[in-house]
């Protein structure tokens, strides 16, 4: 047995706008340059993608990608610096909740060894 953690930041009316797969999204427009691409390396469609943007887009109140329309060489996107900033606090917010989660476990479930 073991316990798991996952964040999720939710809007005023409780719905998720941002969590695990946004992040990953954007970590991987950031390695590739291309939300088409991003899309595609997690077996989502490109529409769906870009409304996870869109609605992370929205709830944060900031663009999270700039993006260049196609040409002969295809699109490109990039993250914004609020982006970046986003995803390196959301990965602090992220380690801080797993090590309080692993640390509560251990207190009130001593007798089950940590894996």
């Amino acid at each position: 047995m073991k316990e798991s953690c996952r964040v999720y930041f939710l809007n005023d009316k409780g719905n998720r706008f941002f969590g695990p797969g946004p992040a990953e999204l954007l970590d991987r427009v950031a390695a590739c340059g291309s939300l088409v691409r991003a899309a595609g390396e997690m077996h989502l469609s490109y529409s769906k993608a870009l409304r996870m943007v869109r609605t992370a887009e929205q709830e944060f109140g900031f663009a999270l990608l700039h993006s260049a329309s196609g040409g002969v060489s295809g699109g490109s996107s990039a993250l914004t610096p609020q982006a970046y900033e986003v995803l390196r606090r959301f990965r602090a917010c992220e380690q801080a909740a797993k090590d309080a989660s692993r640390d509560a476990f251990s207190q009130h479930f001593p007798d089950c060894p940590a894996e």
